[in-house]
């Protein structure tokens, strides 16, 4: 478990920092957009190095304590010291080498494990700002859409004038719709904008480099298992097994502190004085019997913090299940909006413009009641991306809380 844990850590940074930046002005997939952060955004080197770091740390732990050296020439007299040169080595046969390993490890598998957390907080964001990207994206189109179309308009509006068959008035009207539109559209220009700058800076891009997404807006349902997703997420999600790692590193800790308490043995080698070839080797004997009370302490401590991991895992857990259950509701929730758009409205809108537009030719409705109805089929457009956003962006947060890659690869339609 460990090992495998260990080698994707090696793995992430040599890819954060050897990993060459993503092109240019691409046009990028979501699946393009979540690599590219993976390999660029400093902040996930910064975890996997701190992984790393606890893996050394924890290679260090498992080596034999180092030998003390303690060097004492006389300064007056014979006998300032009993010994000119002593070297002691400990053995640590007691167990409390396999002890301060055991510690270490856990501490390394939870620093992955934090690191897994960072990685996959950074690719909910990734997910999130790809999709406002992608609904600004539209929102530009359908701004530049509806110009086109009210200049259309407002040239047929304009001929019907020039042949006095309505008041040259009326041309305000358009004239008013359209710098109307222009300024929605600038205002939709500022969000992509925005919204590419964001994403540009979770993915670790350069401020200037152009981003187009690729992928576009689109509903389909998905049937979200509660009880599998919980029960997947309280087993898998890195915070679970960072809390698990935690308390067995306190398990081990209360170990280290009760064989704190029992005999070890310790190699010496001794030279009683510079100008003497006296010397020899000894085995020295600690037997920690006496307590003051220190050594109860630490015991009862590491006991105390691991009935507080325990705990800790519990709460986690319980976080974990509901951070399940508000991702499913959100998604269910957005859901419910984008079918209602599908299931009439979006429909009967576009009907009621075709119908108004048909009938202004004809002569049977004033362009009033087209541009009305343009206005009511352009708002529901609107209304219509963002819920197809919302739905992307909560699937998104389900798959964050579920500790999953993709909802597709993991529930049925």
């Amino acid at each position: 478990m460990y090992g495998n844990t260990h080698l994707r850590t090696a793995a992430l940074l040599a890819l954060a920092l050897l990993a060459p930046s993503y092109p240019r002005c691409a046009t990028l997939s979501l699946d393009d957009a979540v690599q590219t952060a993976l390999r660029q955004n400093p902040a996930i080197a910064a975890g996997a190095a701190s992984a790393l770091a606890a893996r050394q740390a924890a290679r260090g732990a498992s080596a034999l304590a180092n030998p003390d050296l303690l060097i004492a020439p006389s300064v007056v007299g014979q006998a300032g010291s009993d010994s000119a040169i002593l070297l002691t080595q400990p053995l640590e046969i007691n167990g409390s080498r396999t002890a301060r390993s055991r510690i270490a490890r856990h501490d390394a598998e939870s620093a992955a494990q934090d690191a897994s957390t960072l990685r996959r907080d950074i690719i909910l964001s990734v997910k999130q700002r790809y999709w406002d990207t992608a609904q600004a994206q539209q929102l530009v189109k359908l701004n530049e859409d509806n110009i086109a179309y009210l200049e259309t308009l407002d040239k047929a509006v304009r001929k019907q004038i020039d042949v006095g068959k309505i008041p040259g008035a009326q041309a305000i009207k358009t004239e008013i719709e359209l710098a109307r539109a222009r300024q929605e559209l600038a205002q939709a220009q500022l969000g992509l904008d925005t919204a590419r700058a964001a994403l540009r800076a979770v993915m670790g891009c350069p401020s200037t480099e152009a981003i187009t997404t690729g992928d576009e807006l689109a509903f389909s349902a998905a049937t979200l298992d509660r009880n599998r997703l919980v029960a997947g997420a309280q087993l898998c999600r890195p915070e679970v097994l960072s809390s698990l790692a935690q308390l067995a590193s306190s398990e081990a800790s209360v170990g280290a502190a009760q064989r704190a308490r029992l005999p070890d043995l310790a190699l010496q080698l001794r030279k009683e004085s510079w100008d003497s070839a006296e010397g020899g080797i000894a085995v020295a004997i600690e037997l920690p019997f006496l307590d003051w009370g220190s050594n109860r302490a630490r015991v009862r401590q590491a006991q105390l913090d691991t009935q507080a991991k325990r705990m800790r895992l519990e709460a986690v857990r319980n976080d974990v299940a509901l951070e399940v259950d508000q991702a499913i509701a959100a998604s269910q929730a957005a859901a419910a909006v984008a079918r209602e758009y599908q299931s009439g409205i979006l429909e009967k809108s576009a009907q009621l413009a075709a119908l108004a537009q048909k009938g202004y030719e004809k002569g049977a409705t004033s362009y009033i009641e087209v541009l009305e109805a343009q206005r009511t089929l352009r708002g529901v457009k609107v209304e219509y991306l963002s819920a197809l956003a919302d739905y992307a962006k909560a699937i998104a947060k389900v798959e964050w809380a579920a500790g999953i890659d993709s909802i597709g690869k993991e529930e049925t339609k």
